[in-house]
């Protein structure tokens, strides 16, 4: 997608791609040619997510720290946001629609909240109420801003 991007025929699937090559080649274009996020930012935080896929529980063995969880959040939320940069600046929609896409990627994930067909339900029995409606707005983001929304989230929430 960023040979495309940049103009240039794409490597075919199932060649051999030199990564550390490619982001050079990417990084030399000139800055009007090409959008910063193709030649820069996007080969970058590709090569970490590479990278920590690749190379990280090597380097964590003789330290005794299971990286799993660390290093899946920082992958998660690298490849939402190289989606969401491929989206935005690819076009061909509206700016509202790419807005709507983007924020759609880039979803803000709560272990603890479950949604199921459109009901929320929080997977923690201990927390109290208070704290459960707070966990839901969260989790709707700007979707849980509407007084309504918020009242019908308060009452679905059992007081005891």
């Amino acid at each position: 997608m960023l040979e495309s991007a940049a103009g240039w025929t794409p490597t075919p699937i199932g060649t051999q791609l030199n990564t550390d090559e490619l982001i050079k080649r990417l990084a030399r274009i000139s800055a009007g040619q090409a959008h910063d996020s193709v030649r820069l930012h996007i080969p970058r935080t590709l090569r970490v997510i590479y990278d920590i896929r690749n190379k990280r529980d090597a380097a964590h063995l003789a330290d005794g720290i299971d990286p799993n969880l660390q290093d899946s959040t920082l992958v998660a939320g690298a490849a939402d946001w190289v989606l969401a940069e491929f989206v935005r600046i690819a076009g061909g929609t509206t700016p509202d629609e790419a807005f709507r896409l983007v924020k759609a990627i880039t979803v803000r994930r709560i272990p603890a909240v479950e949604d199921f067909d459109g009901f929320l339900k929080t997977l923690r029995p201990t927390l109290g109420p208070g704290d459960r409606v707070l966990i839901l707005l969260y989790h709707r983001a700007d979707d849980g801003r509407d007084r309504e929304r918020t009242r019908v989230l308060a009452e679905a929430i059992p007081t005891s």
